[in-house]
């Protein structure tokens, strides 16, 4: 009898064996067919991540003209405001010059309308007059006087027309700089909606690129998903097949040493970082502001951009920082990649234009207020134009 089920064991193996070799062949062919899909999908995954990193990049540098476009025409406006407080000025300063100018014509006008009452009509005539010479020298002498003061009086006028004109001119060349000065802002403000405009157009067309990523996504996981479904549907078969081989092969009291146990094993969660008290401060605090939106020049929580938000959260601490990527790179000391903490800024762009900077907090990851159209949020530090860490704790 023993014989028997020996014999019956080892058919029945023959014939499970040959079952999953036969079904193995094609699932073996679709498996290849399905990972090589896959590697597709990552190398699409991988270039569509590009693009949108290069995206991400061009709308900071964006933000950063805008920033500096903002800047310069707040400062045209202090120009402005200046020039109308010289032209307020010289008006000023004319219209006292017209009014002295007009009282001492005055002063003339009736001097010599008193000299017409008094029946004479020039200094001549009253030399004439003279009755004696005692008298005749007198004459001579109030003459000469009145002449002299004529002759002030003349001097003082014109000399008030020349500062009357120099005032005129020099309000004409307020004038024209007042005007330039517009010219250049408006020119200023056309250049930012321009650059809004160019802007929305990157933006639309990194959503596009999201949907697409998305999709791809969302396709190689599929694909996995198959993959994974398929490769446990064939071990199941396999493993059935032994199972029942082994029960047939095997005597009633081995069943229970033939069954097959599965071990499990929990990996390591790794060691956590531990960084200083005061960095991990910095960065719980700055969680506090994740989704929200990014505002050009922004340093409040009502929005902000990437400089003003590293400062807002150091100077709740009591830190104080500079207000832009320029500033901050020079804040601190500076760090290698390698020996970044949690706290520590983080700067991307160039030597010349630092165009981004965030906040390291550990785990190759950073914190940051990324661009126009998007919200504060952690990110990896996988970009291809990282520049360098500045560590602001002692």
């Amino acid at each position: 009898m023993n014989k028997k089920l020996k014999i019956y064991a080892s058919i029945l193996t023959v014939i499970f064996i040959n079952s999953s070799v036969v079904s193995a062949a094609p699932l073996s062919k679709q498996l290849q067919i399905q990972k090589q899909r896959l590697e597709q999908e990552k190398k699409t995954y991988e270039d569509i991540t590009k693009k949108l990193e290069e995206k991400e990049i061009a709308i900071e540098h964006l933000d950063n003209k805008i920033q500096k476009a903002l800047a310069e025409v707040e400062g045209y406006k202090s120009k402005i405001s200046k020039t109308e407080a010289n032209i307020e000025q010289v008006n000023k300063d004319i219209t006292k010059a017209e009014e002295d100018l007009e009282k001492q014509q005055d002063l003339f006008n009736k001097r010599v309308r008193a000299l017409y009452v008094n029946g004479q009509a020039s200094y001549l005539d009253v030399l004439v007059e003279a009755e004696g010479f005692s008298d005749l020298m007198s004459r001579v002498e109030n003459v000469r006087r009145v002449m002299k003061y004529d002759k002030e009086i003349f001097a003082e006028m014109e000399s008030q027309r020349e500062v009357l004109n120099a005032k005129k001119s020099e309000l004409d060349k307020e004038k024209q700089n007042l005007v330039a000065f517009k010219n250049n802002s408006e020119k200023k403000l056309a250049e930012i909606k321009e650059s809004a405009a160019e802007q929305k157009r990157l933006i639309q067309d990194l959503n596009s690129e999201k949907k697409i990523y998305a999709s791809k996504i969302n396709t190689s996981q599929v694909a996995v998903n198959s993959t994974l479904q398929a490769i446990n549907q064939e071990n199941a078969r396999a493993a059935e097949a032994a199972r029942l081989a082994r029960e047939a092969a095997q005597s009633q009291q081995n069943n229970n040493s033939n069954n097959s146990s599965n071990n499990s094993s929990t990996p390591s969660r790794g060691p956590s970082y531990s960084g200083s008290v005061s960095g991990n401060e910095l960065v719980a605090y700055a969680q506090n502001f994740l989704g929200l939106q990014y505002v050009w020049g922004g340093t409040t929580p009502s929005g902000f951009d990437c400089s003003g938000y590293m400062q807002y959260v150091y100077a709740h601490f009591g830190i104080g920082i500079g207000r832009t990527t320029y500033d901050q790179i020079h804040n601190g000391v500076e760090v290698s990649r390698s020996e970044l903490q949690p706290g520590d800024l983080v700067l991307f762009g160039t030597w010349n234009d630092p165009h981004h900077v965030g906040m390291y907090i550990g785990g190759n990851q950073y914190i940051h207020a990324p661009r126009t159209g998007d919200v504060i949020k952690i990110s990896p530090l996988t970009r291809s134009d990282y520049l360098t860490a500045r560590r602001i704790l002692n």
